[in-house]
């Protein structure tokens, strides 16, 4: 999701990438360091919406307590951190990068509500294998991982923090993980970006 310090003065996805625009540069977005899934976030925000908006990555130190202090004015992140400090006053979330709105923020719009529906970038988990195992194995694992994920007490858990929990094939998965890495080795290679 998007989540602002409310000293930037906007409400919606729109004036952020607007204010963006009229200022190239000077709205920084923090990060965890360069090539975390947060940097990467931002970093396709920037190509979906020509925001020109300036990286601050903070390694091993929070970037957390810093946004809550307005001391960098953006971060895309995700519910669990910054939760407390949006019910506090002390952020504003502008949208989610989910299919649907997520129950625990439900007054928060998806990004393609909010007008950039080619924009997703989101936190997963998945199950993986090593190469060679059985099918029958591979068949199990998957059938018990999505009994467990579509247990009551997990998707409690889940929505608590934003997840959606979603059971698939392992066919779907593997295509996923191949869509994923054409999408995010396209936006490495386009906005030139390398770790330090």
């Amino acid at each position: 999701m998007l989540t602002i310090h409310p000293s930037l003065g906007v409400n919606s996805v729109q004036e952020f990438v607007a204010k963006a625009k009229a200022h190239p540069g000077k709205i920084t977005f923090a990060s965890q360091g360069n090539g975390s899934a947060v940097h990467m976030a931002g970093e396709l925000f920037k190509a979906v919406t020509g925001a020109d908006l300036k990286h601050i990555p903070y390694g091993a130190q929070s970037p957390f307590t810093d946004l809550a202090g307005g001391h960098v004015m953006a971060m895309f992140s995700g519910i669990a951190p910054v939760i407390g400090n949006v019910k506090s006053g002390k952020l504003k979330i502008l949208a989610v990068s989910a299919r649907q709105r997520v129950p625990v923020i439900g007054d928060v719009p998806t990004f393609a509500e909010a007008g950039l529906p080619s924009y997703e970038a989101g936190a997963w988990n998945g199950l993986v294998a090593p190469r060679g195992t059985p099918a029958a194995i591979i068949a199990r694992l998957n059938a018990e991982a999505v009994k467990a994920v579509h247990s009551p007490e997990i998707e409690e858990r889940m929505h608590r923090f934003g997840g959606i929990p979603i059971g698939n094939s392992p066919e779907e998965f593997a295509a996923f993980l191949r869509a994923e890495r054409a999408k995010w080795g396209k936006l490495i290679r386009e906005a030139r970006l390398q770790l330090d």
